[in-house]
Protein backbone atom coordinates (compact mmCIF):
# COMPACT_ATOMS: atom_id res chain seq x y z
CA UNK A 1 0.00 0.00 0.00
CA UNK A 2 1.48 3.33 -1.08
CA UNK A 3 0.74 6.25 1.23
CA UNK A 4 1.93 9.83 0.80
CA UNK A 5 2.33 11.77 4.05
CA UNK A 6 2.95 15.18 5.48
CA UNK A 7 3.32 16.24 9.11
CA UNK A 8 3.37 19.36 11.25
CA UNK A 9 4.26 19.49 14.94
CA UNK A 10 4.11 22.04 17.75
CA UNK A 11 6.25 22.31 20.86
CA UNK A 12 4.34 20.90 23.82
CA UNK A 13 5.36 23.71 26.17
CA UNK A 14 3.40 26.41 24.31
CA UNK A 15 -0.08 27.41 25.42
CA UNK A 16 -3.03 26.00 23.49
CA UNK A 17 -5.23 28.49 21.64
CA UNK A 18 -8.81 28.01 20.41
CA UNK A 19 -10.92 30.05 18.02
CA UNK A 20 -14.54 29.39 17.01
CA UNK A 21 -17.02 31.00 14.61
CA UNK A 22 -19.96 30.08 12.39
CA UNK A 23 -21.50 31.38 9.16
CA UNK A 24 -24.99 30.61 7.86
CA UNK A 25 -25.42 28.43 4.75
CA UNK A 26 -29.22 27.97 4.69
CA UNK A 27 -30.54 27.76 1.09
CA UNK A 28 -33.80 29.42 0.04
CA UNK A 29 -37.13 27.63 0.24
CA UNK A 30 -37.67 25.58 -2.92
CA UNK A 31 -34.06 24.47 -3.24
CA UNK A 32 -33.60 20.71 -3.60
CA UNK A 33 -33.01 18.65 -0.45
CA UNK A 34 -30.41 15.89 -0.12
CA UNK A 35 -30.57 12.39 1.27
CA UNK A 36 -32.45 10.35 -1.35
CA UNK A 37 -32.65 9.18 -4.96
CA UNK A 38 -35.58 11.32 -6.11
CA UNK A 39 -36.33 15.03 -6.26
CA UNK A 40 -37.44 16.60 -2.97
CA UNK A 41 -37.60 20.36 -2.42
CA UNK A 42 -37.41 22.23 0.85
CA UNK A 43 -40.70 23.77 1.93
CA UNK A 44 -39.21 26.08 4.54
CA UNK A 45 -36.60 26.34 7.30
CA UNK A 46 -36.91 24.46 10.57
CA UNK A 47 -33.63 25.86 11.88
CA UNK A 48 -30.66 27.56 10.17
CA UNK A 49 -27.80 25.59 8.63
CA UNK A 50 -24.24 26.66 9.45
CA UNK A 51 -20.62 26.16 8.58
CA UNK A 52 -18.98 25.99 12.01
CA UNK A 53 -15.22 26.45 12.31
CA UNK A 54 -12.91 25.46 15.14
CA UNK A 55 -9.25 26.54 14.97
CA UNK A 56 -6.50 25.13 17.17
CA UNK A 57 -3.05 26.67 17.53
CA UNK A 58 -0.03 25.78 19.64
CA UNK A 59 3.37 27.22 18.90
CA UNK A 60 3.88 27.08 15.15
CA UNK A 61 1.24 24.41 14.55
CA UNK A 62 -2.32 25.18 13.50
CA UNK A 63 -5.32 23.04 12.63
CA UNK A 64 -8.78 23.92 11.36
CA UNK A 65 -11.98 21.86 11.42
CA UNK A 66 -15.06 23.17 9.61
CA UNK A 67 -18.24 21.17 10.27
CA UNK A 68 -21.06 21.95 7.85
CA UNK A 69 -24.80 21.30 8.12
CA UNK A 70 -24.99 19.53 4.75
CA UNK A 71 -25.40 15.90 3.75
CA UNK A 72 -21.96 15.68 2.13
CA UNK A 73 -18.91 17.75 1.13
CA UNK A 74 -17.40 16.74 -2.25
CA UNK A 75 -13.73 17.27 -2.95
CA UNK A 76 -14.53 19.58 -5.88
CA UNK A 77 -15.47 22.11 -3.19
CA UNK A 78 -13.44 21.06 -0.15
CA UNK A 79 -10.15 21.32 -2.05
CA UNK A 80 -10.63 25.03 -2.92
CA UNK A 81 -12.10 25.74 0.52
CA UNK A 82 -9.03 24.30 2.19
CA UNK A 83 -6.66 26.21 -0.09
CA UNK A 84 -8.45 29.48 0.62
CA UNK A 85 -8.47 28.88 4.38
CA UNK A 86 -4.77 28.08 4.19
CA UNK A 87 -4.13 31.35 2.38
CA UNK A 88 -6.13 33.33 4.95
CA UNK A 89 -4.77 31.71 8.11
CA UNK A 90 -1.39 30.26 7.22
CA UNK A 91 -2.59 26.77 8.17
CA UNK A 92 -1.23 23.98 5.94
CA UNK A 93 -3.92 22.48 3.71
CA UNK A 94 -3.17 19.05 5.17
CA UNK A 95 -4.11 20.40 8.64
CA UNK A 96 -7.56 21.58 7.49
CA UNK A 97 -10.62 19.31 7.56
CA UNK A 98 -13.97 20.19 6.04
CA UNK A 99 -16.67 17.77 7.09
CA UNK A 100 -20.42 17.26 6.80
CA UNK A 101 -22.67 16.58 9.75
CA UNK A 102 -24.64 14.53 7.18
CA UNK A 103 -27.97 16.13 7.98
CA UNK A 104 -30.65 14.95 5.55
CA UNK A 105 -32.21 18.37 6.06
CA UNK A 106 -29.48 19.94 3.94
CA UNK A 107 -29.44 20.96 0.26
CA UNK A 108 -28.79 18.78 -2.81
CA UNK A 109 -26.16 20.93 -4.48
CA UNK A 110 -23.86 18.60 -6.45
CA UNK A 111 -23.49 15.07 -7.76
CA UNK A 112 -25.10 12.57 -10.12
CA UNK A 113 -28.72 13.13 -9.09
CA UNK A 114 -28.46 16.90 -8.82
CA UNK A 115 -26.78 17.16 -12.21
CA UNK A 116 -29.49 15.06 -13.87
CA UNK A 117 -32.37 16.98 -12.27
CA UNK A 118 -30.70 20.30 -13.03
CA UNK A 119 -30.24 19.36 -16.67
CA UNK A 120 -33.82 18.11 -17.04
CA UNK A 121 -35.21 21.31 -15.48
CA UNK A 122 -33.09 23.50 -17.73
CA UNK A 123 -34.12 21.55 -20.83
CA UNK A 124 -37.81 21.85 -19.92
CA UNK A 125 -37.98 25.42 -18.63
CA UNK A 126 -34.86 27.11 -19.97
CA UNK A 127 -33.53 27.51 -16.44
CA UNK A 128 -33.60 25.54 -13.20
CA UNK A 129 -36.26 27.06 -10.92
CA UNK A 130 -34.96 25.06 -7.95
CA UNK A 131 -31.54 26.72 -7.97
CA UNK A 132 -32.31 30.37 -7.39
CA UNK A 133 -28.86 30.95 -5.87
CA UNK A 134 -25.35 29.68 -6.55
CA UNK A 135 -25.23 27.52 -3.43
CA UNK A 136 -21.72 26.11 -4.00
CA UNK A 137 -20.33 29.66 -4.12
CA UNK A 138 -22.21 30.60 -0.94
CA UNK A 139 -21.10 27.40 0.75
CA UNK A 140 -17.43 27.88 -0.07
CA UNK A 141 -17.42 31.57 0.86
CA UNK A 142 -19.09 30.93 4.22
CA UNK A 143 -16.76 28.06 5.14
CA UNK A 144 -13.79 30.33 4.46
CA UNK A 145 -15.40 33.24 6.32
CA UNK A 146 -16.12 31.11 9.40
CA UNK A 147 -12.56 29.78 9.51
CA UNK A 148 -11.09 33.26 9.10
CA UNK A 149 -13.25 34.68 11.88
CA UNK A 150 -12.38 31.75 14.17
CA UNK A 151 -8.68 32.38 13.52
CA UNK A 152 -9.10 36.03 14.51
CA UNK A 153 -10.75 34.93 17.76
CA UNK A 154 -7.93 32.69 18.99
CA UNK A 155 -7.47 32.82 22.76
CA UNK A 156 -5.86 30.56 25.41
CA UNK A 157 -7.96 27.65 26.62
CA UNK A 158 -7.70 24.57 28.81
CA UNK A 159 -8.62 21.21 27.31
CA UNK A 160 -10.57 18.46 29.05
CA UNK A 161 -11.19 15.06 27.49
CA UNK A 162 -13.40 12.11 28.22
CA UNK A 163 -16.24 10.01 26.93
CA UNK A 164 -19.77 9.07 27.80
CA UNK A 165 -22.10 6.31 26.70
CA UNK A 166 -25.47 6.82 25.01
CA UNK A 167 -27.18 3.41 24.91
CA UNK A 168 -30.48 2.50 23.33
CA UNK A 169 -30.66 5.08 20.52
CA UNK A 170 -28.25 3.90 17.81
CA UNK A 171 -29.35 0.77 15.92
CA UNK A 172 -27.45 -1.27 13.37
CA UNK A 173 -29.83 -1.06 10.41
CA UNK A 174 -28.69 -4.27 8.68
CA UNK A 175 -30.42 -7.49 9.75
CA UNK A 176 -30.06 -11.18 9.11
CA UNK A 177 -33.38 -12.51 7.83
CA UNK A 178 -34.93 -15.97 8.04
CA UNK A 179 -34.39 -16.54 4.32
CA UNK A 180 -30.63 -16.17 4.78
CA UNK A 181 -30.38 -12.68 3.31
CA UNK A 182 -29.27 -9.45 4.93
CA UNK A 183 -31.59 -6.47 4.58
CA UNK A 184 -31.30 -2.86 5.66
CA UNK A 185 -34.26 -1.24 7.46
CA UNK A 186 -36.53 -4.30 7.07
CA UNK A 187 -39.51 -2.62 8.75
CA UNK A 188 -41.09 -2.44 12.17
CA UNK A 189 -41.77 -5.74 13.93
CA UNK A 190 -40.87 -7.74 10.83
CA UNK A 191 -41.35 -11.40 11.87
CA UNK A 192 -38.61 -12.52 9.48
CA UNK A 193 -35.85 -10.66 11.35
CA UNK A 194 -33.34 -12.95 13.04
CA UNK A 195 -30.78 -10.54 14.49
CA UNK A 196 -28.69 -7.44 13.65
CA UNK A 197 -25.91 -8.05 11.15
CA UNK A 198 -23.47 -5.73 12.94
CA UNK A 199 -22.75 -3.79 16.14
CA UNK A 200 -23.29 -0.21 17.26
CA UNK A 201 -20.81 2.12 18.93
CA UNK A 202 -22.47 3.77 21.92
CA UNK A 203 -19.45 5.85 22.92
CA UNK A 204 -19.70 9.66 22.82
CA UNK A 205 -16.10 10.91 23.01
CA UNK A 206 -15.85 14.55 24.09
CA UNK A 207 -13.35 17.38 23.81
CA UNK A 208 -14.24 20.24 26.15
CA UNK A 209 -12.59 23.65 26.16
CA UNK A 210 -12.57 26.25 28.96
CA UNK A 211 -11.24 29.78 28.72
CA UNK A 212 -7.83 29.94 30.40
CA UNK A 213 -8.89 33.19 32.05
CA UNK A 214 -11.93 32.56 34.25
CA UNK A 215 -12.23 28.85 33.41
CA UNK A 216 -15.63 29.39 31.76
CA UNK A 217 -16.98 26.73 29.35
CA UNK A 218 -16.20 27.88 25.83
CA UNK A 219 -16.72 25.01 23.38
CA UNK A 220 -17.14 21.29 22.91
CA UNK A 221 -16.52 18.77 20.16
CA UNK A 222 -18.58 15.59 20.39
CA UNK A 223 -18.77 12.55 18.11
CA UNK A 224 -21.55 9.97 17.82
CA UNK A 225 -21.70 7.09 15.34
CA UNK A 226 -25.29 7.38 14.14
CA UNK A 227 -26.80 8.75 10.92
CA UNK A 228 -27.92 12.38 11.18
CA UNK A 229 -31.18 11.44 9.48
CA UNK A 230 -33.95 11.72 12.06
CA UNK A 231 -35.44 14.89 10.55
CA UNK A 232 -38.18 14.52 7.95
CA UNK A 233 -40.62 17.46 8.01
CA UNK A 234 -39.68 18.69 4.53
CA UNK A 235 -37.91 21.79 5.80
CA UNK A 236 -34.20 22.56 5.92
CA UNK A 237 -32.69 21.85 9.31
CA UNK A 238 -29.59 20.74 11.18
CA UNK A 239 -31.28 17.69 12.76
CA UNK A 240 -30.14 16.57 16.22
CA UNK A 241 -26.75 18.39 16.16
CA UNK A 242 -28.74 21.65 16.03
CA UNK A 243 -30.75 20.57 19.07
CA UNK A 244 -27.52 19.65 20.86
CA UNK A 245 -26.17 23.17 20.27
CA UNK A 246 -29.37 24.76 21.59
CA UNK A 247 -29.44 22.64 24.75
CA UNK A 248 -25.81 23.31 25.61
CA UNK A 249 -26.37 27.03 25.10
CA UNK A 250 -29.27 26.86 27.54
CA UNK A 251 -26.70 25.66 30.06
CA UNK A 252 -23.78 27.96 29.27
CA UNK A 253 -25.16 30.91 27.35
CA UNK A 254 -25.46 32.03 23.72
CA UNK A 255 -21.70 32.22 23.11
CA UNK A 256 -21.03 28.55 23.87
CA UNK A 257 -19.87 26.75 20.73
CA UNK A 258 -20.90 23.15 20.04
CA UNK A 259 -19.25 21.33 17.14
CA UNK A 260 -20.73 17.92 16.31
CA UNK A 261 -19.17 15.34 14.01
CA UNK A 262 -20.79 12.13 12.80
CA UNK A 263 -18.79 9.04 13.64
CA UNK A 264 -18.57 5.95 11.45
CA UNK A 265 -22.30 5.42 10.95
CA UNK A 266 -22.57 3.86 7.51
CA UNK A 267 -24.69 0.98 8.84
CA UNK A 268 -26.21 2.70 11.89
CA UNK A 269 -29.33 4.83 12.30
CA UNK A 270 -32.06 5.47 14.89
CA UNK A 271 -34.75 3.12 13.53
CA UNK A 272 -35.62 0.52 16.17
CA UNK A 273 -37.40 -2.23 14.27
CA UNK A 274 -37.96 -4.34 17.41
CA UNK A 275 -40.61 -2.04 18.91
CA UNK A 276 -43.88 -0.78 17.39
CA UNK A 277 -43.51 2.72 18.84
CA UNK A 278 -42.17 5.67 16.87
CA UNK A 279 -38.43 6.29 16.71
CA UNK A 280 -36.70 9.07 18.67
CA UNK A 281 -37.08 12.59 17.30
CA UNK A 282 -34.23 15.06 16.67
CA UNK A 283 -35.27 16.81 19.87
CA UNK A 284 -35.04 13.61 21.89
CA UNK A 285 -31.68 12.61 20.41
CA UNK A 286 -30.16 16.07 20.83
CA UNK A 287 -31.46 16.29 24.39
CA UNK A 288 -29.98 12.88 25.19
CA UNK A 289 -26.60 13.86 23.77
CA UNK A 290 -26.58 17.10 25.73
CA UNK A 291 -27.53 15.16 28.85
CA UNK A 292 -24.63 12.72 28.64
CA UNK A 293 -22.19 15.57 27.97
CA UNK A 294 -23.42 17.47 31.02
CA UNK A 295 -23.35 14.35 33.17
CA UNK A 296 -19.80 13.52 32.07
CA UNK A 297 -18.28 16.90 33.01
CA UNK A 298 -17.13 15.86 36.51
CA UNK A 299 -15.30 12.90 35.01
CA UNK A 300 -13.48 14.74 32.21
CA UNK A 301 -9.70 14.80 32.60
CA UNK A 302 -7.55 17.87 31.93
CA UNK A 303 -4.95 17.62 29.21
CA UNK A 304 -2.01 18.53 31.44
CA UNK A 305 0.47 18.71 28.55
CA UNK A 306 -1.24 19.53 25.25
CA UNK A 307 0.97 18.69 22.27
CA UNK A 308 -0.80 19.61 19.06
CA UNK A 309 0.32 17.75 15.97
CA UNK A 310 -1.36 16.99 12.67
CA UNK A 311 -0.82 14.39 9.99
CA UNK A 312 -2.42 13.57 6.64
CA UNK A 313 -2.14 10.41 4.51
CA UNK A 314 -3.62 9.27 1.23
CA UNK A 315 -4.77 5.65 1.10
CA UNK A 316 -5.31 4.30 -2.44
CA UNK A 317 -8.40 2.08 -2.59
CA UNK A 318 -9.37 0.22 -5.80
CA UNK A 319 -12.56 1.36 -7.50
CA UNK A 320 -15.10 -0.98 -9.06
CA UNK A 321 -15.12 -1.23 -12.86
CA UNK A 322 -17.98 -0.88 -15.34
CA UNK A 323 -18.33 -1.16 -19.10
CA UNK A 324 -19.34 1.63 -21.47
CA UNK A 325 -22.66 -0.18 -21.89
CA UNK A 326 -23.18 -0.12 -18.11
CA UNK A 327 -22.56 3.62 -18.06
CA UNK A 328 -24.87 4.31 -21.00
CA UNK A 329 -27.75 2.38 -19.40
CA UNK A 330 -27.13 4.14 -16.07
CA UNK A 331 -27.36 7.50 -17.83
CA UNK A 332 -30.69 6.49 -19.37
CA UNK A 333 -32.05 5.44 -15.98
CA UNK A 334 -30.93 8.56 -14.11
CA UNK A 335 -32.33 10.82 -16.85
CA UNK A 336 -35.65 8.92 -16.87
CA UNK A 337 -35.27 7.92 -20.52
CA UNK A 338 -36.42 4.36 -19.78
CA UNK A 339 -39.18 5.08 -17.25
CA UNK A 340 -40.33 7.98 -15.07
CA UNK A 341 -40.59 5.65 -12.07
CA UNK A 342 -37.56 3.37 -11.92
CA UNK A 343 -37.35 0.80 -9.15
CA UNK A 344 -35.44 2.03 -6.09
CA UNK A 345 -32.58 -0.42 -6.43
CA UNK A 346 -32.39 0.20 -10.18
CA UNK A 347 -31.88 3.91 -9.42
CA UNK A 348 -29.35 3.11 -6.70
CA UNK A 349 -27.30 0.88 -9.00
CA UNK A 350 -27.34 3.48 -11.78
CA UNK A 351 -26.23 6.16 -9.34
CA UNK A 352 -23.35 3.95 -8.18
CA UNK A 353 -22.14 3.34 -11.73
CA UNK A 354 -22.13 7.05 -12.61
CA UNK A 355 -20.60 8.07 -9.30
CA UNK A 356 -17.82 5.51 -9.78
CA UNK A 357 -17.21 6.79 -13.31
CA UNK A 358 -16.81 10.32 -11.95
CA UNK A 359 -14.42 9.19 -9.23
CA UNK A 360 -12.33 7.23 -11.73
CA UNK A 361 -12.14 10.26 -14.02
CA UNK A 362 -10.78 12.24 -11.08
CA UNK A 363 -8.46 9.73 -9.37
CA UNK A 364 -7.89 6.87 -11.80
CA UNK A 365 -8.26 3.21 -10.89
CA UNK A 366 -7.57 3.84 -7.20
CA UNK A 367 -9.63 6.27 -5.15
CA UNK A 368 -7.28 8.47 -3.13
CA UNK A 369 -8.90 8.44 0.31
CA UNK A 370 -7.48 11.10 2.62
CA UNK A 371 -7.13 10.27 6.32
CA UNK A 372 -6.19 13.02 8.74
CA UNK A 373 -4.98 12.77 12.31
CA UNK A 374 -4.89 15.48 14.97
CA UNK A 375 -3.08 14.89 18.27
CA UNK A 376 -4.26 16.92 21.26
CA UNK A 377 -2.01 15.27 23.84
CA UNK A 378 -0.28 11.97 24.42
CA UNK A 379 -3.58 10.28 25.22
CA UNK A 380 -5.99 11.91 22.76
CA UNK A 381 -6.21 11.94 18.97
CA UNK A 382 -8.85 12.68 16.37
CA UNK A 383 -9.13 10.92 12.99
CA UNK A 384 -11.11 12.12 9.97
CA UNK A 385 -12.21 9.76 7.20
CA UNK A 386 -14.00 10.46 3.90
CA UNK A 387 -17.33 8.92 2.88
CA UNK A 388 -19.86 6.88 4.91
CA UNK A 389 -17.79 4.34 6.80
CA UNK A 390 -19.25 1.23 8.43
CA UNK A 391 -19.21 1.34 12.23
CA UNK A 392 -17.10 -1.83 12.49
CA UNK A 393 -14.26 -0.08 10.65
CA UNK A 394 -14.29 2.91 13.01
CA UNK A 395 -14.35 0.61 16.02
CA UNK A 396 -11.37 -1.30 14.59
CA UNK A 397 -9.40 1.97 14.32
CA UNK A 398 -10.18 2.85 17.91
CA UNK A 399 -9.26 -0.63 19.14
CA UNK A 400 -5.88 -0.59 17.36
CA UNK A 401 -5.04 3.05 18.06
CA UNK A 402 -2.04 3.71 20.31
CA UNK A 403 -3.96 6.58 21.93
CA UNK A 404 -6.09 5.98 25.00
CA UNK A 405 -8.89 8.00 23.39
CA UNK A 406 -9.42 8.26 19.64
CA UNK A 407 -12.28 10.24 18.11
CA UNK A 408 -13.10 8.81 14.67
CA UNK A 409 -15.05 11.10 12.32
CA UNK A 410 -16.50 10.30 8.90
CA UNK A 411 -17.81 12.44 6.03
CA UNK A 412 -14.65 14.58 5.81
CA UNK A 413 -13.23 16.25 2.69
CA UNK A 414 -15.15 14.16 0.14
CA UNK A 415 -18.62 13.03 -0.94
CA UNK A 416 -20.90 10.40 0.56
CA UNK A 417 -21.12 6.78 -0.52
CA UNK A 418 -20.83 3.72 1.67
CA UNK A 419 -17.59 1.94 2.52
CA UNK A 420 -18.69 -1.45 3.93
CA UNK A 421 -16.64 -4.16 5.55
CA UNK A 422 -15.49 -7.14 3.51
CA UNK A 423 -18.08 -9.20 5.44
CA UNK A 424 -20.88 -6.80 4.46
CA UNK A 425 -19.84 -6.93 0.80
CA UNK A 426 -20.43 -10.69 0.90
CA UNK A 427 -23.85 -10.17 2.53
CA UNK A 428 -25.08 -7.51 0.08
CA UNK A 429 -28.05 -5.10 0.45
CA UNK A 430 -28.43 -1.34 0.00
CA UNK A 431 -25.14 0.00 1.33
CA UNK A 432 -23.17 -2.48 -0.74
CA UNK A 433 -25.23 -1.57 -3.80
CA UNK A 434 -24.17 2.10 -3.51
CA UNK A 435 -20.49 1.51 -2.84
CA UNK A 436 -17.94 2.50 -5.49
CA UNK A 437 -14.96 0.68 -3.96
CA UNK A 438 -14.01 -2.95 -4.21
CA UNK A 439 -14.33 -5.35 -1.24
CA UNK A 440 -11.45 -4.85 1.19
CA UNK A 441 -11.30 -1.09 0.65
CA UNK A 442 -12.55 -0.39 4.15
CA UNK A 443 -9.90 -2.62 5.68
CA UNK A 444 -7.21 -0.78 3.68
CA UNK A 445 -8.55 2.45 5.16
CA UNK A 446 -8.29 1.05 8.69
CA UNK A 447 -4.70 -0.09 8.11
CA UNK A 448 -3.72 3.33 6.76
CA UNK A 449 -5.38 5.15 9.67
CA UNK A 450 -3.74 2.95 12.31
CA UNK A 451 -0.30 3.34 10.72
CA UNK A 452 -0.77 7.11 10.68
CA UNK A 453 -1.85 7.15 14.34
CA UNK A 454 1.22 5.18 15.40
CA UNK A 455 3.46 7.68 13.63
CA UNK A 456 1.51 10.59 15.14
CA UNK A 457 1.91 9.08 18.62
CA UNK A 458 5.70 9.26 18.42
CA UNK A 459 5.96 12.57 16.58
CA UNK A 460 8.03 15.26 18.35
CA UNK A 461 6.24 17.12 21.10
CA UNK A 462 4.18 14.14 22.24
CA UNK A 463 6.45 12.73 24.91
Amino acid sequence: MTISTCIAVAAGADEFLLGTAKAEITPPTGFRMAGGFSEVTGTGVNDPLYAKAMVWKQGNTQAVIVACDVCSVPRMYTDPIRRRISGDTGTPVSNIAVLATHTHGGPEYYGVLRDALHRLAAEKEGTDPRETIDFPALFMDQCVAAAGEAYRRLRPVRIETGSAALPGIAQNRRYHMKDGSVRFNPGKMNPDIVKPAGPVDEEVPILFFRDAVGNQPAASLAVFAMHVASFYNGKFGADYPGVLQARLREQWGPDFFSLFAQGTAGDVNHFNVTVPSSDPSPEAIGQALAGVILESLPDLKPAARPSLAARSVRVPVPLQEFTEEDVARAEDIIHYRITDTPDFYVSVHAWKILNTRNLAARDGANLQMEVQGFRLDQDTALVTLPHEIFVELGMAIKKQSPFARTLVISMANDLDFYVPTRKAFAEGSYEVETSSVKPGGGELLVAGAVKMLKELKTAPGGE
